[in-house]
């Protein structure tokens, strides 16, 4: 009797010590290292074993970037008649992408991009006044190199997977571009200023694929660009010779700036 009692003692005495302490004795007695210690897939500090920690980590990665930009433009002491509507337009380029444990990221970004718009309007009569014939679309398009900086926060809900917001200065260079009306198909000169800059600020959808000693990014994202700067040459306006639909009768205090909605989606592979 007294030995099934201290055996009863000594069961429940075990039973209150956590089962991976045991094992961890057991591992030192026998010379092995507990350092990283796991006990079913579970490390000590709460983690799954095996896996590779990407929140709260330092990572880097380059890729490229595509999408399209839903370009649109702003018009203030321009020709009142016509209305902007916005083209679908492609962009792609490459970025680089460094994750900071504290959740930021900076993402700077190239790419070539085109912007412009779309106008529709009314025809107007003899006297200058708009009549309800509407004109043929007249489309503005201008090929740029863009260089943004993203800085990013993501908010990571498991590991690897985070929605982010982020904010980006940009600026952009034009390397070409036209001006065409579709029921002549004339083209104009655009008056284009050769820089531009402005502001995006946007959200998104980041996963990190570990593929063994590999790491893949995949990021969805959506922006707004706010163009800070007046893309209308205003110098030119009393030389013109050939008159685009957009800045017929402006005045030297008009104003065209970008208004662009991108969605891009990016690919990029561990450094």
């Amino acid at each position: 009797m007294k030995k099934i009692s201290l055996f009863i003692i000594i069961a429940v005495a075990l039973s209150l010590v956590p089962y991976d302490t045991i094992a961890q004795q057991k591992a030192l007695k026998k010379g092995y290292s507990t350092t990283n210690w796991c006990v079913s897939g579970v490390s000590k500090n709460g983690k799954k074993s095996g896996s590779s920690s990407t929140a709260g980590s330092a990572n880097m990665f380059f890729g490229i970037k595509g999408g399209v930009n839903l370009a649109s433009m702003s018009y203030v002491g321009l020709n009142s008649e016509y209305t902007a509507k916005r083209l679908s337009l492609p962009f792609g380029g490459i970025f680089f992408e460094y994750d900071n444990p504290s959740g930021l990221s900076i993402i700077p970004t190239l790419l070539f991009k085109e912007d412009g718009t779309g106008l529709m309007g009314k025809e107007a009569d003899s006297t200058g006044s708009a009549t309800n014939q509407k004109i043929d679309e007249y489309r503005l398009v201008t090929y740029n190199i863009d260089f943004s900086l993203p800085i990013a926060y993501d908010i990571y809900i498991t590991e690897n997977f985070a929605p982010f917001i982020y904010i980006a200065p940009n600026i952009s260079y034009k390397i070409g571009g036209d001006a065409i009306t579709s029921d002549m198909g004339s083209v104009y000169s655009i008056y284009y200023r050769s820089f531009n800059y402005g502001a995006k600020a946007g959200v998104g959808l980041k996963y990190v694929l570990n593929m063994g000693s590999l790491k893949w990014l995949v990021r969805l994202d959506g922006a707004y660009n706010f163009g800070l700067s007046n893309t209308l040459d205003t110098s030119k306006l009393e030389n013109l010779k050939d008159y685009p639909i957009d800045i017929w009768n402006a005045e030297a205090s008009a104003r065209r700036k970008n208004r662009g909605i991108e969605v891009g989606l990016s690919l990029g592979i561990g450094l």
